[in-house]
């Protein structure tokens, strides 16, 4: 895994930026779409201004992303790079990242780190309505 600094809300590194004038640069969250480009749905996040690179509020834990950054040569040949994976965890000072291979891969990732949180959230709401359950039936038992 690898971790990457936030600073006033916006990453100041990332696996992947062209920061020549003939670059182009993006961070996606990403899903799978056979209609779209390469087959992948991208939700692009705001670009950061000045030292900073891309704004993060919208993103969340175990979002499948991409971070495109590509160079095209004064004769118009595309140099691309893409960096896929999942945003392990993120706070106000750090996103920490797990790189996967392909973009499929990444959301097969996500969905599985997701269905965890799910089953998670389930158990616990399933401990509370039993701690419930038992609460009722004693107060059902006095009267």
């Amino acid at each position: 895994m690898e971790s990457y600094k936030i600073e006033n809300g916006a990453l100041i590194e990332v696996p992947a930026y062209e920061y020549h004038s003939r670059g182009k640069n993006w961070l996606a969250v990403i899903k799978l779409d056979p209609s779209q480009p390469g087959g992948i749905n991208r939700i692009f996040l705001e670009k950061a201004k000045g030292d900073y690179l891309y704004m993060v509020s919208n993103l969340s834990q175990y979002d499948p992303v991409e971070f495109g950054a590509d160079y095209y040569s004064s004769g118009g040949k595309k140099h691309p790079a893409r960096i896929y994976g999942v945003v392990m965890s993120i706070n106000s000072q750090e996103l920490t990242f797990e790189k996967c291979s392909t973009p499929r891969e990444a959301i097969l990732l996500s969905q599985q780190k997701q269905q965890y949180i799910d089953k998670e959230a389930l158990l616990k709401e399933k401990e509370q309505l039993e701690k419930r359950i038992i609460e009722i039936n004693k107060l059902l038992e006095e009267k």
